[in-house]
């Protein structure tokens, strides 16, 4: 399993590799927001304010964020990831004729 892991991802990143997928058309920043809003409150992502590029005070009240999965969230998806390969590997084991 090829896994990469980024730590921290601002949602225009989430938002552009969203976009990619045909299940995400017409999916709005807007949509993407409460999306985000739900996985902080329910303890998925971890949010932390970006301060490095800010230049007025203004900018540092908007309040960018960056967020970062939460551990055991991370755990979860790859308890996931076992049980899919687990599932295939029974389903070519049981639709193979010579087993």
């Amino acid at each position: 399993m090829d896994e990469r892991l980024r730590h921290f991802l601002f949602p225009e990143e989430i938002f552009a590799h969203l976009l990619q997928h045909k299940l995400f058309k017409g999916y709005t920043q807007e949509q993407l927001e409460q999306d985000l809003t739900a996985l902080v409150q329910w303890q998925n992502l971890i949010p932390r304010q970006d301060t490095g590029k800010v230049n007025f005070i203004e900018e540092f009240k908007k309040k960018r964020f960056r967020y970062q999965c939460a551990p055991y969230t991370v755990k979860i998806e790859r308890m996931v990831g076992d049980t899919n390969e687990v599932g295939e590997c029974i389903w070519h084991m049981t639709a193979s004729p010579n087993v």
